[in-house]
């Protein structure tokens, strides 16, 4: 009886393990559906900032306290080292975009990157990877 108990105890935390990674993926508009990215496009103006499939597979967001968080650096362009934190949907201007190499650490390729810095009003400005910024892709 026991065993079963722990079967059963332990089929559960599984299941609520796959719904919190599940949630991390991201949903609705923040996620970057119906968005264009700043890494496909390169954005001027209003933006929005989003946890991205691309941004999510980089580290550059995820869930924290049950909200979306896009991560920027202060300091800047940066994939790691991050020192600023905000919910994906926030709205940001971009001030302006560099392009930076990237080195992806599984097979040391190299890519050059967008990354753009932006003004979150009211809170500060950072630099913000191409893969987590976007904006609207008009209806029609």
């Amino acid at each position: 009886m026991s065993s079963h108990r722990s079967e059963v105890v332990f089929g559960l935390f599984q299941f609520a393990l796959l719904m919190i990674i599940a949630s991390c993926r991201g949903q609705g508009s923040q996620s970057g559906e119906n968005q264009i990215l700043g890494s496909e496009q390169t954005l001027s103006g209003q933006a929005i900032l989003l946890c991205s499939q691309d941004c999510l597979d980089r580290a550059q967001c995820g869930l924290t306290e049950q909200v979306e968080t896009v991560l920027l650096s202060s300091f800047g362009p940066a994939t790691t080292g991050h020192d600023m934190a905000f919910p994906a949907g926030t709205g940001v201007v971009i001030d302006h975009q560099e392009m930076q190499p990237v080195i992806q650490v599984s097979d040391q390729s190299s890519s050059r990157v967008p990354f753009y810095f932006v003004n979150v009003p009211d809170l500060g400005m950072g630099w913000v990877a191409g893969w987590c910024v976007g904006q609207q892709v008009p209806d029609g």
